[in-house]
């Protein structure tokens, strides 16, 4: 018997050894169940976050579809605290949850940056952004200029998918958000338009 059994359970299995083993094999498999069901819900949870609530599983072009997430977040970070700062910290917070969530989304789909995995996709989108007064304008071509980079991945940031876990993940968006938002920078900056 390992240490986990009540002591009483112990006594019974070395008394009445079979109504002991009985009693002992009844709580295995209660306890081993109750693991499973959690287990299960855990992955569903999971899942959903990793896939956006279920967007990841658009047929076309779920990576896209799923930013779209990131605009939705990105709009309530100002209309709740228009602040830089708040919206750098969220941000960070998206982008680290986003790695374990996809490091975990990862073992549970058995596969690597499955294309239904778009948590990535809202951190990226969001690191576009970082540093810009809010801008429906500023949104669009964020948009825009995030996606692009997220499917050429230029300057060979596709490497980065090679990094162990979520960080492979998540890594490429996030590089793929600092070029889209060094592009909007030198854009702004050659048209003469305000951050």
């Amino acid at each position: 018997m390992t240490g986990f059994y009540p002591d009483i359970i112990k006594d019974i299995c070395l008394f009445y050894p079979g109504f002991g083993c009985f009693l002992c094999c009844s709580l295995r498999c209660s306890i081993s169940t109750g693991r499973k069901k959690n287990t299960g819900k855990v992955k569903k949870v999971i899942l959903a976050l990793g896939t956006g609530l279920g967007v990841g599983y658009f047929p076309f072009c779920p990576g896209t579809v799923g930013s779209l997430w990131g605009v939705v977040i990105y709009l309530l970070i100002w209309l709740v605290t228009p602040s830089l700062w708040w919206q750098f910290v969220i941000t960070v917070f998206i982008l680290m949850a986003g790695v374990w969530i996809c490091g975990r989304c990862e073992k549970v789909l058995k596969n690597k940056d499955h294309r239904s995995i778009v948590i990535d996709e809202v951190g990226g989108f969001l690191v576009s952004l970082i540093g810009f007064s809010f801008s429906i304008f500023f949104l669009f071509l964020g948009f825009i200029f995030f996606r692009l980079f997220d499917i050429i991945k230029p300057f060979r940031i596709d490497r980065l998918q090679h990094l162990p876990g979520g960080w492979g993940i998540v890594a490429d968006d996030v590089a793929a958000g600092l070029l889209a938002n060094l592009f909007l920078r030198i854009l702004i900056s050659m048209a003469g338009w305000h951050l």
